[in-house]
């Protein structure tokens, strides 16, 4: 079952990893920032 369903249905375990997955800060680059991204180190 989807986690984030479960958390729907009340699972306070799956609400757990949602709210968890949701403060997690993602590192996306655009393919157009990757040079610049790639300079930097």
């Amino acid at each position: 079952m989807n986690v984030v369903l479960e958390a729907d249905l009340g699972s306070e375990d799956a609400q757990f990893v949602v709210d968890q997955a949701e403060g997690h800060e993602l590192a996306w680059y655009a393919r157009q920032e990757m040079g610049s991204a790639l300079e930097l180190l």
